[in-house]
């Protein structure tokens, strides 16, 4: 833990010397991401929390990217939780213009950027509006968590990402319409009422697979991948998103799982840590 705090004081004092102003970057990004609302109740939860946040807004600031992170409903008229991430990608097409920001960036809160001196590959997405990882075969099998992950997904600001966005929005609405989750229910093969937003574009794919023309599915990087595939041979090291998907590290719903979590959270942020500092010793940034 000593490490992870020492890495605060070497970033911030660094960044604070070095980076220019959020916003600046050619590249025009805004990454947008959420905190929770409420206290850890576990005892390490608030410190990794900050961290992840920390850890986002480094890696915006290398760059010149705005960061914009949400910690309360964004939209009182959808449910909370994770509904609440699509009402404020909605909010942020809807409002930030096309001058100020080409792509919306979002990730999960429960996401390390382990390659944290990664830049997206923007020109290999000419022509494609929504990037994520994802598996289209899959996708049209109806296949929820092996078909595709929306915890890091890259949006290009235009009208067709808003209507997609509007679209998925209807889905969680407050009150919630049960007509409608009864028919992802009974579509989805794998419907999870843990997936949200997941369930209901699979959904929309399966249905209307033209719709996958405007995406892309990454492959060539690990744009999202989970903690526990690390070793998997697909996997491209280093990986730029190392997600903790399930480990519920600040509420402490799987105890079961936090000490491998806590150790994976602790190697993912170190090796953050290690790149930062090498390539700021070497001069590279």
């Amino acid at each position: 833990m000593g490490l992870l705090r020492g890495y605060k004081h070497l970033a911030r004092s660094w960044m604070n010397k070095r980076l220019g102003l959020p916003g600046s970057s050619k590249e025009r990004i805004v990454v947008l991401t959420g905190i929770h609302p409420i206290p850890c109740t576990t005892p390490f939860g608030d410190f990794f929390m900050s961290l992840q946040l920390q850890n986002k807004q480094d890696w915006a600031r290398l760059r010149g990217y705005e960061v914009h992170q949400m910690a309360e409903l964004v939209d009182s008229h959808m449910r909370p939780g994770p509904w609440q991430k699509v009402g404020m990608i909605r909010k942020a097409l809807n409002t930030i213009s096309r001058e100020r920001a080409e792509w919306l960036l979002w990730l999960d809160m429960d996401m390390v950027l382990e390659n944290i001196t990664f830049t997206l590959p923007l020109d290999s997405y000419a022509d494609k509006d929504f990037i994520l990882w994802g598996q289209p075969e899959w996708i049209m099998k109806g296949h929820n968590a092996k078909g595709l992950n929306t915890g890091s997904v890259l949006i290009r600001n235009t009208e067709w990402s808003r209507t997609l966005i509007a679209d998925m929005a209807t889905y969680g609405k407050y009150p919630v319409d049960w007509s409608k989750e009864e028919m992802l229910r009974a579509a989805v093969p794998s419907y999870d009422i843990g997936m949200y937003e997941q369930n209901m574009l699979v959904w929309r794919l399966m249905n209307e697979p033209d719709i996958m023309a405007k995406m892309h599915f990454e492959h060539g990087f690990c744009i999202n991948c989970w903690y526990k595939d690390l070793d998997s041979p697909q996997v491209k090291h280093p990986p730029f998103v190392v997600h903790f998907a399930g480990c519920q590290m600040c509420t402490g719903y799987h105890p079961e799982k936090l000490g491998e979590c806590a150790t994976e959270f602790v190697r993912s942020y170190a090796e953050a840590l290690v790149r930062l500092n090498d390539e700021v010793t070497k001069g590279n940034l």
